[in-house]
Order: structure tokens, then C-alpha cells, then sequence
């Protein structure tokens, strides 16, 4: 979860390489690259994150979490100042977790939104 905000930031997603895998990294590099493109960065100013479930396949090679997040954010321009006002996001997702090795180690596999 550090990782995604800091890539809101830095708009460098290779930081969130470790973490994030397959389809959820691919969306990850691809908005960082279309906020760098239109000058955009987001400084997360304050959030509640919340995991309401979480589900481990029997192969122990998958994990599903249930999580809710209400996030305070800043857009900025590049160099950093404000853009516009700060904007409440409510956001309740679905992530896949995988185990891409023989570590102990899930990353993020793919988040799909909830209604």
C-alpha cells in the first residue's frame, strides 16, 4: 500500500515493483505515465484504510482481500504546488494476491472496484 502512494507521488512505478505484479503493476505504470504525461502528481494527505476480509486458497499460491479506503487527496503540478482543492475518494476494492515464488512473500495481483 506504501508503494502505490508513493508511485501517486513520484509517478515512478518501479518502486512498486516488489509488491505489485501482473495486471495490477501494468495499471499501476500505465496512470503514473498518464499523470507525468499531463503534469499531474497526488499527495495523499490523509487516509483510513481498512481490511474487512481476507481469504486464503487452501494452496496457500493465492489470497483474495475485501478493503476500504477513504482518502484525502492533493493534485499538484509537478513541481509540487497545489492544484485546484483537496478531493475526498471513497474507494472499496477486491485484490487478488499471488505468491510469485517459493518465498512467503503475496504481492498484488488485481484490484477490481466495488460498488
Amino acid at each position: 500500500h506504501s508503494a502505490s502512494v508513493r508511485v501517486l507521488w513520484t509517478n515512478d512505478a518501479s518502486v512498486a515493483a516488489k509488491t505489485a505484479a501482473g495486471p495490477a503493476y501494468l495499471a499501476l505504470r500505465d496512470a503514473a505515465a498518464d499523470r507525468e504525461r499531463r503534469g499531474i502528481r497526488v499527495r495523499l494527505l490523509s487516509e483510513r484504510f481498512r481490511i474487512i476480509s481476507l481469504q486464503i486458497d487452501p494452496s496457500f499460491e493465492r489470497a483474495t482481500a475485501a478493503v476500504s479506503s477513504v482518502q484525502r487527496v492533493q493534485p499538484a503540478y509537478l513541481d509540487g504546488r497545489p492544484r485546484g482543492k483537496p478531493v475526498v475518494l471513497r474507494e472499496r476494492v477486491q485484490v487478488e494476491l499471488r505468491r510469485p515464488d517459493t518465498t512467503l512473500r503475496f504481492v498484488v495481483w488485481k484490484v477490481s472496484f466495488q460498488r
